[in-house]
């Protein structure tokens, strides 16, 4: 019998690398439709164009994780459970707040999506928000998950390089977030004034990638409703506020992060590194991202070779020569479609 992920009412937990070993059970089955080489190939294109706007602080490899092909079926499955399985076999951190409902069920049957448009889904159909803060996905309240983007970029306003200072944040099982706290300011050299305002809880274990010293306590406050600011620069004090109203900001998705909504031509610049990528894989991926058909009758050996090239702030129409370059091929893009013929 599959082990369950142990968790309390309150409690939450993030991907641990000891959920790799449990089996999914039958309700709940997902699956990378690439491998991982490939999908990482494949996303490369999403996360040159991400970030557009979205006010969300993603890092490169977030982004990359979050544009990767990816097939999942859930069936009555518990969400919260779905959410760590899925960060489970995927690698990627999702922070899933105390506050979300354990009894609430997910169904879901989709053959090709991208990670974002799943975890969208799931947040969504448990009346939950999404949001990326550095290598993290949070998933919580959807006022919550709309404040995230602001509350990060408050604490950054000045703050001193001990709290941009990135590092991996773990903890045992039966851990107190009151306690977890204190050891985050710690370790920077700063002093907790108000400990107490983080209510008793026991969690239990957790880990998160590399992320700011700031954004760790500010994902740790949003559950209880807190937030945290610098008390005395000069004393290294900090102090946790109550969010009576939170920030209002607008609504954001995972999906907006790696720009799966077509834009006009030129609009855009784009920066992209491709090393060894099967030139056709390379194109499928750009159409599908910019909302355009693939037009390419070529022979599939053509389209199987493997090209390198780089281009920094191109036009789209530049993006597309330099593809056609590096494969020796005509590929041209129009309104509706990426066009590639052998070269005259």
């Amino acid at each position: 019998m599959a082990r369950c992920p142990e968790f309390n009412q309150d409690g939450e937990r993030l991907n641990q690398k000891a959920d790799a070993a449990i089996k999914a059970p039958d309700s709940m089955r997902f699956c990378l439709t690439t491998s991982r080489a490939r999908r990482y190939a494949a996303a490369f294109f999403c996360a040159a164009v991400a970030g557009i706007a979205c006010g969300q602080d993603a890092s490169e490899k977030l982004l990359l994780d979050l544009a990767a092909p990816i097939s999942a079926q859930w069936r009555n499955a518990p969400g919260r459970q779905a959410l760590e399985r899925l960060a489970a076999e995927t690698e990627v951190a999702i922070w899933i707040d105390r506050r979300v409902d354990v009894r609430k069920e997910l169904t879901l049957d989709a053959s090709s999506t991208t990670m974002a448009a799943l975890i969208d889904y799931a947040a969504s159909s448990l009346d939950l928000g999404a949001a990326a803060i550095g290598e993290v996905v949070y998933v919580g309240p959807k006022d919550a998950a709309a404040a995230l983007p602001t509350l990060a970029a408050q604490w950054r306003r000045g703050a001193s390089s001990a709290l941009r200072k990135r590092a991996p944040l773990r903890w045992p099982r039966l851990s107190e977030p009151r306690k977890l706290a204190e050891a985050i300011a710690s370790s920077t050299g700063y002093r907790i004034e108000n400990p107490a305002a983080i209510p008793h809880d026991l969690w239990p274990a957790g880990e998160t990638p590399p992320l700011a010293v700031g954004d760790q306590l500010t994902l740790l406050c949003l559950g209880f409703d807190l937030k945290w600011t610098v008390a005395d620069k000069a004393k290294k004090t900090i102090r946790f506020e109550s969010i009576a109203n939170l920030p209002t900001g607008e609504s954001v998705t995972l999906s907006a992060l790696i720009g799966s909504t077509p834009a006009p031509l030129g609009e855009k610049r784009y920066t992209l590194r491709i090393v060894e990528q099967p030139i056709g894989l390379v194109l499928q991926q750009l159409a599908k991202q910019i909302g355009r058909e693939l037009d390419a009758p070529v022979e599939i050996s053509t389209l199987d070779q493997r090209v390198s090239f780089v281009v920094q702030k191109a036009t789209l129409e530049e993006l597309f020569e330099a593809a056609g370059k590096a494969a020796k091929l005509d590929v041209s893009v129009t309104s509706s479609a990426i066009v590639v013929r052998p070269l005259p």
